[in-house]
């Protein structure tokens, strides 16, 4: 169904425009940052390979996206761990489709800051807010990201 190599964005020395991600197992979350502007925007559901690689396409031609930054969630001390594995087996996969510059960053506090700010989330509002935390957290990674990377 997919080609090795078709998700490439024309860039043609336009500014940089990046896409966040917060990998997981059942939801993944998105963030962009375009002219200096970074916020939410979208949770894709992730428990198929194909649906999220097909919503990862969308987004990259949509969005003229150039680069990705995936969360990768180190233990405390800076350590890979079982979730870690898990977010680079998954990136590797789609790194066999993706074509673009795929960095990570450790993502140690940013969804659990984000759960504890949305904390209001968790009682008796829909799955679909809940959802959101997701695209904060992948907003939160691209930020803290882009902050380190000036």
């Amino acid at each position: 169904m997919f080609q090795k190599s078709m998700f490439q964005s024309k860039t043609n020395n336009k500014p940089k425009v990046y896409l966040g991600i917060d990998y997981g197992l059942v939801h993944t979350g998105t963030a962009l940052s375009k002219d200096g502007v970074t916020s939410p925007y979208k949770t894709i559901n992730s428990k198929n390979f194909n649906h999220l690689l097909s919503e990862l396409h969308s987004i990259i031609v949509k969005e003229g996206i150039t680069n990705i930054i995936v969360g990768i969630p180190l233990s405390h001390d800076g350590k890979e761990n079982k979730q870690s594995l898990e977010v680079r087996k998954a990136i590797n996969n789609l790194k066999k489709y993706i074509k673009l510059p795929i960095e990570y960053y450790n993502e140690y506090g940013t969804t659990y800051s984000n759960t504890h700010i949305s904390s209001g989330y968790h009682v008796g509002v829909s799955t679909k807010k809940k959802e959101k935390i997701d695209q904060y957290s992948a907003s939160s990674i691209l930020e803290s990201y882009l902050i380190d990377n000036r």
